[in-house]
C-alpha cells in the first residue's frame, strides 16, 4: 500500500490507498476489531485505517510509538479516540476519513482540536450542493470548488463537534485562497452555531478555523484546525 505523510504544525496526516492494504499488518486486537464489522467495505476501510495508525508509530516512534497495534474507540457521536494503558483517554487525538479510493488519517500529540476529511469528485457533489453551499458562499464557490468545499465543511464538522450542526448554515467558509505548497488550498471557516452541545471540543458562534485543502485529480483532502497560520511540509 503507498503511503503519503504530509506534516502541519504538530499535525501528522497519513493516506493510503485500498490497492495493497495487507490485514498481516494488523495487531490481533485489530484484527479482531475488523472480524466484527458487518460489511467489506467497512472491514476494508478499518483495514487501511489501522494499517496507516501502524505506519505512524514506525514512522514517528517518539510520537505515536504508544498507538502501535492499538484498536480505536469511540465517543457517543462516533468521533475516534485512542485509550491509554490505564484506560484513560490517551493524549494522542486523531482524525479518520475514507472514500472510495482510500483512506486517511490525522494524528497529533498532544492532542489538538481538528479533523481532517477526504472525498472523491462525484456529480452528487452537485445536485445536492444547496444542502451545504449558502447563498454568500456560491458567490465565490463554482462547480471547480464543490469538492474542496465539501470536504472543508465535513472537517469542520469533525473539528467542531457539535452534534447537528447544519453544513450549510453553521459553517460558514468566508474565503478560499491558492497557496504554493503541497496542500495547495486554504479557506477561513467560522462556526456559526448558538451554545455548544455538551461534549463539544471547540465551537460557538464566532469561532474561526484555518483550513489547509489538498485537490489530486480525482479527489481532495481538507484538514480544519482551530489555531491557524500552520505551515505545510510533505515528507515523503
Amino acid at each position: 500500500m503507498r503511503i503519503s505523510h504530509y506534516h502541519i504544525s504538530g499535525i501528522d496526516i497519513y493516506v493510503g490507498d485500498f490497492d495493497g492494504a495487507c490485514p498481516d499488518t494488523l495487531s490481533p486486537s485489530q484484527k479482531e476489531e475488523v472480524a466484527t464489522m458487518a460489511s467489506d467495505k467497512r472491514r476494508r476501510e478499518r483495514t487501511v485505517v489501522y494499517a496507516l495508525i501502524n505506519h505512524a508509530a514506525v514512522d514517528n516512534p517518539e510520537r505515536y510509538d504508544a498507538i502501535a497495534g492499538m484498536p480505536l474507540c469511540h465517543f457517543a457521536n462516533g468521533a475516534p479516540y485512542f485509550n491509554s494503558p490505564d484506560g484513560q483517554e490517551s493524549e494522542i487525538g486523531i482524525s479518520v476519513s475514507h472514500c472510495h479510493s482510500g483512506a486517511c488519517i490525522a494524528v497529533s500529540r498532544p492532542a489538538k482540536h481538528f479533523g481532517i476529511d477526504i472525498e472523491d469528485q462525484s456529480p452528487k457533489l452537485e445536485r445536492v450542493k444547496s444542502k451545504y453551499i449558502g447563498d454568500s458562499e456560491a458567490i465565490f464557490i463554482g462547480a471547480e470548488r464543490l469538492l474542496p468545499a465539501w470536504t472543508i465543511k465535513e472537517a469542520v464538522y469533525k473539528a467542531a463537534g457539535i452534534a447537528g450542526l447544519s453544513l450549510r448554515d453553521g459553517i460558514i467558509i468566508s474565503k478560499i485562497a491558492e497557496v504554493a505548497a503541497d496542500f495547495s488550498l486554504e479557506a477561513t471557516v467560522a462556526i456559526n452555531a448558538g451554545a455548544p452541545a455538551s461534549g463539544a471540543t471547540i465551537g460557538h458562534t464566532g469561532t474561526a478555523l484555518r483550513c489547509h485543502i489538498r485537490r489530486d485529480a480525482s479527489r481532495c483532502i481538507a484538514l480544519a484546525v482551530s489555531d491557524g497560520q500552520e505551515r505545510i511540509t510533505k515528507n515523503s
